[in-house]
């Protein structure tokens, strides 16, 4: 019997954006415990796997610290399929947009056609920016976007389906 062949589904973004709680909403809703390593001043770094419509999905999360370039670096490296999640916080658009550039930068590097969404997390917040406004900051590809409040699980899997639909087809 052949093996199943892992998609490798890399959460990346600024720290704090809730890359980990869109990948840990996941495994949670399939019994799976979410594996943690580079735990640095509440930025982590972890993977966790399940099967998801015949698909084994592997789920990478990438930390915000400085110096861990080389290891977001190579995840990006491996990446079937990158979920962009963007802290939707006016104070944050800074940050959001230095990730969102040096993604591309390592994509262009890398001359791999991964492809990826954006989410726009945190949307139940008060001091959140319009979606217009963060299409024009952070979307320059014109990539797929969700609206998400990742804490309380919405739009989660939305976000999760579009990237395997996207990687798969």
């Amino acid at each position: 019997m052949a093996e199943e062949k892992a998609i490798h589904l890399v959460y990346h973004g600024a720290g704090l954006s809730g890359k980990t709680t869109n990948a840990t909403y996941i495994l949670d809703k399939h019994g799976v415990k979410w594996s943690f390593r580079n735990v640095i001043d509440d930025l982590t770094s972890g993977w966790g796997e399940i099967k998801f419509d015949g698909l084994k999905v592997r789920f990478y999360s990438t930390t915000g610290a400085l110096a861990y370039d080389p290891s977001r670096f190579e995840l990006v490296k491996k990446a079937d399929g990158i979920v962009f999640v963007v802290d939707s916080q006016e104070e944050r658009i800074d940050a959001n947009y230095e990730k969102i550039v040096e993604m591309r930068r390592w994509l262009s590097e890398i001359g791999k056609n991964t492809p990826y969404i954006i989410q726009y997390n945190k949307r139940d917040l008060p001091n959140i920016l319009p979606i217009e406004e963060l299409e024009k900051e952070i979307n320059i590809d014109k990539a797929p976007y969700f609206e998400a409040i990742a804490v309380n699980g919405i739009g989660v899997f939305e976000t999760f389906e579009e990237i395997l639909n996207k990687i798969t087809n």
